[in-house]
């Protein structure tokens, strides 16, 4: 063939290539309903996507297969006015419906996309129903939705049985039983929590069902509501200070018949008390549990909570839970609902209650009124004293923990003058002679007179503040402190003097050190945690800290198993206050009874090995204007197994937050959960890694 020839028939080819593109482009653009769309996202394309100009939908079970003869009714959302009618004209199509062929497949109407607006938001809203599947409401698939693959799943439902057992035994009838439920879809995917809820009363023989239960994570609970609305009375609840619950994870279409409700189990008490943040008492409001629920499936993970109970806070702040099951669960305090007015909630702690225990837990709620004096108002707040009336107007004070004057205190000034301008902040220094004061009986010293603002700058100095009894405390003095802190606090000493017991009852030979303190001043406010500071190795079992100031301490222990050939380790808290001695502190091996056990898993459910497991304690400590909170690992597991199995042996009873860790370039770590741990309680609980 010539090259001449060769040249026509390539230009012949694309020619005819173009024609037949752009033939299929303008032929495309005519259909009503379909939509021409550059989508540069990783999506597959769809069959039955809107981003890719499909005419057609599909409905499909959990499986994937088409639902035949579902009804797909298109529905526009519609404003409501103040009496909760709608607020405009629904447009002819609203509530048009079509039905799904033997694939599962359906036809966009055209007439939606008659409204130039409509056609150019792009998304379809509609509701759909088939017989023997959940119905699935308010679906939103189209450009505007990042996962439509134009297929929407639906939940075939299943159904629960079961029974609820009183105290003694016996089945309890006529109750309330509720049903809190999680559930996920697929296409599109969407998560919800509480949005399938259920109520039901047991028969006389303390049986009860529920119908039409879709696929997902269900709490099954005793007490549900108990009350009616309007001039309906509530219902009597023989038990109603009980509280039971079972999760169910059902499968699609599943029937589970063996769901108990047994009070036989509701073991635990919690109690303690709502306060301010000032650590006043709060009467009337609501100490709320709620159980914590989890739902790990493909498409990621879902948690959510279903409310147990509640109590009421009595005039001194008290309140108390009683009869609660072992569980994951969520203290919250709350105000009473009053309607049309915003109620505060305080922060949640997440807890894990196991075995036949009290428990009890401080809720902190913010005053609606706004009652408490501004946290930085530190002399009206921390100082119920007040300044005496012949203060100088150079002079400061060293006060005590409750603003009355230290006398003879040591005031030493460094010989540095620390000198900023006030627009710049920006510091300069100078050297002088430097000056050691002693306070007057009132506790008052004259600030040196070197130490004096000057026109555009102020100054400073380093002290150190010594008294007998307290602290030796470090401060920056300067002239503008008599403007607002004429007084600067100190805190009292005392010691700590104990012994270490072993499991024989005898005096134990064991290394004690304080791991770590933090206290507060109250003038100038200021928090501060300080490192160990304090290790010694006992003598006949004894060991003393001295000098120790007031605030809280983590006290550490080693001792050497000499049978088993390792060392024991534990800790826990002490707190100091006004100066006191603490003279028998007991260290007492024989209460290491708890232990803690179970496996790492990843976020999908495997096993993680060498990872580890750790507890630990939240320790805060300040006051008003300033607080310092710190994480103190008390206990940590051996690196897992091949099967993620974890233990922690000796523990000593209480309250920890429990954490899973899996060290690396990156480090993984799993969701903080508080366990209580009573004498000689093995605990069963597997750690779950964040994604």
């Amino acid at each position: 063939m010539k090259t001449e020839t060769r040249v026509v028939v390539i230009f012949v080819l694309i020619f005819v290539l173009v024609g037949v593109m752009v033939f299929f482009v303008c032929s495309d653009s005519e259909k009503r309903g379909v939509l021409a769309v550059n989508f540069s996202g990783s999506q597959k394309e769809s069959l039955y996507s809107l981003r890719f100009g499909s005419q057609l939908g599909r409905v499909v079970d959990q499986q994937g297969d088409g639902v035949a003869g579902a009804t797909v009714t298109f529905t526009k959302h519609l404003n409501q006015g103040c009496q909760g009618h709608p607020a405009e004209e629904p447009p002819a199509w609203h509530g048009t419906f079509v039905l799904t062929n033997e694939k599962g497949e359906f036809v966009y109407p055209p007439e939606i996309w008659s409204n130039e607006e409509d056609k150019n938001k792009h998304s379809i809203r509609m509701d759909i129903e088939a017989e023997g599947f959940l119905t699935r409401t308010a679906v939103y698939v189209g450009i505007n939705y990042g996962d439509d693959t134009g297929e929407i799943d639906l939940f075939r439902i299943g159904r629960i049985e079961g029974v609820i057992i009183d105290p003694n035994g016996e089945p309890v009838g006529n109750v309330p039983i509720r049903l809190d439920t999680q559930i996920q879809y697929k296409c599109p995917n969407e998560s919800c929590v509480g949005c399938f809820n259920t109520d039901t009363v047991t028969s006389k023989l303390g049986e009860f069902v529920f119908e039409k239960v879709p696929p997902g994570l269900h709490v099954v609970k005793f007490p549900g509501y108990a009350g009616g609305c309007g001039e309906d009375k509530p219902m009597i609840i023989p038990f109603e200070d009980y509280a039971a619950f079972q999760t169910v994870q059902i499968a699609d279409g599943a029937v589970v018949s063996n769901v108990f409700l047994d009070l036989r189990q509701s073991q635990v008490t919690i109690k303690g008390k709502v306060v301010d943040k000032a650590g006043h008492p709060m009467a009337g409001v609501y100490a709320h549990v709620y159980m914590i629920n989890k739902l790990h499936t493909e498409h990621g993970g879902l948690t959510g909570s279903s409310h147990i109970k509640r109590a009421l806070s009595n005039e001194n702040g008290d309140y108390i839970l009683k009869y609660i099951p072992i569980g994951d669960y969520q203290l919250q305090a709350q105000y009473p609902y009053e309607k049309g007015k915003n109620y505060k909630s305080g922060d949640a702690i997440n807890i894990y209650l196991s075995g036949s225990q009290e428990v009890s837990f401080n809720l902190v709620l913010e005053r609606q009124d706004g009652s408490l004096p501004r946290s930085d108002n530190c002399e009206q707040l921390l100082f119920e004293v007040s300044l005496p009336e012949d203060l100088g107007p150079r002079e400061m004070m060293i006060v005590d923990q409750k603003g009355n004057g230290i006398s003879d205190a040591k005031v030493v000034f460094s010989d540095m003058i620390r000198i900023e301008d006030r627009e710049t902040h920006q510091r300069t220094e100078k050297n002088w002679a430097g000056a050691t004061l002693i306070t007057n009986s009132q506790g008052c010293f004259n600030l040196p007179d070197a130490i004096k603002d000057i026109e555009g700058e102020r100054t400073l100095c380093h002290t150190t503040i010594e008294a007998e009894g307290f602290e030796k405390r470090d401060r920056e003095i300067g002239s503008y402190y008599l403007e607002d802190e004429r007084r600067i606090d100190l805190l009292p000493i005392g010691s700590i003097h104990g012994r270490v017991i072993g499991e024989d009852g005898k005096p134990v030979q064991s290394d004690v050190s304080l791991d770590r303190s933090m206290v507060a001043y109250k003038n100038p406010g200021d928090s501060i945690g300080y490192g160990g500071w304090g290790y010694m190795r006992t003598i006949d079992g004894e060991f003393m800290f001295n000098d120790v100031p007031q605030g809280s301490h983590v006290i550490g222990y080693t001792v050497f198993d000499s049978e088993r050939k390792k060392e024991r380790k534990g800790k826990f808290i002490v707190y100091t206050h006004d100066g006191k001695n603490i003279d028998n502190l007991v260290i007492d091996l024989r209460k290491d009874t708890c232990a803690v056990c179970g496996q790492v898993l990843n976020w999908d459910g495997e096993p993680v090995k060498k990872a580890s497991v750790k507890l630990i304690k939240k320790m805060s400590w300040g006051n008003q204007g300033s607080t310092t909170t710190t994480w103190e690992e008390f206990y940590r597991s051996k690196a897992t197994n091949q099967k993620g199995h974890y233990a922690i042996e000796h523990i000593r009873p209480g309250v920890y937050e429990i954490e899973g860790v899996l060290e690396g370039k990156k480090q993984q770590t799993s969701e903080k959960m508080t366990i209580a741990v009573a004498d000689g309680q093995t605990i069963e609980l597997d750690v779950r890694l964040k994604r």
